[in-house]
């Protein structure tokens, strides 16, 4: 990432979902910390993976309007035409890198590492990065907002509460163990 300059960063499908991943990435975006972007295509994804995990469809829509609403500029529409020149291992991924290629971001964020080879990402000037070194790294980077941004998430945990230690515990489910130590360090300096 680059000093003294928000990064801007295309989330794929598989950071938007599960529900953990996707608030804290928003709630840090909702603080500055990052600029997210996205296509049509990632949402209908998206949206597709809700419904296989048994999100209700009202409730998969309602997740989706919530989060346009919430960053009006983050979508980008692909242009085809540089999608199609693109070779990724799965050319389904191809609307992914176009959309980071259009809107000048410097990072992929995903699960899906084999699938945006370093090499060919470097030639447009772009990282991938996995949600937790993503996340950790505007962490340690951004340490005073960071926190604020975590504990204002943590108070709008109403329905349940959700405690500090239940939400690590949630992080480290969903494979956030770097996360986990970056939060945890600047938690406890403020308690």
């Amino acid at each position: 990432m680059m000093p003294n300059k928000i990064p801007i960063a295309v989330l794929d499908t598989n950071v938007l979902f599960p529900l953990v991943i996707r608030d804290l990435l928003l709630w840090y975006a909702h603080f500055d910390l990052f600029i997210p972007k996205w296509s049509p295509t990632i949402f209908e994804e998206w949206y597709q993976v809700m419904l296989r995990k048994g999100v209700p469809e009202k409730e998969a829509i309602k997740r989706i309007k919530n989060v346009e609403f919430a960053f009006p500029d983050a979508l980008v529409i692909c242009n085809k035409k540089l999608e199609k020149t693109l070779i990724l291992p799965d050319s389904k991924d191809n609307h992914v890198l176009a959309i980071a290629i259009q809107c000048k971001a410097q990072i992929i964020v995903t699960n899906n590492s084999k699938d945006f080879p370093n090499n060919y990402l470097k030639s447009f000037g772009i990282a991938k990065q996995t949600p937790d070194d993503f996340i950790s790294a505007l962490t340690y980077s951004n340490q005073n907002t960071e926190i604020t941004a975590y504990l204002e998430m943590l108070a709008c945990k109403i329905n349940p509460p959700i405690t500090h230690h239940k939400m690590l515990e949630l992080y480290s489910q969903n494979g956030l163990y770097k996360t986990i130590n970056a939060i945890d360090v600047f938690y406890r300096e403020i308690i």
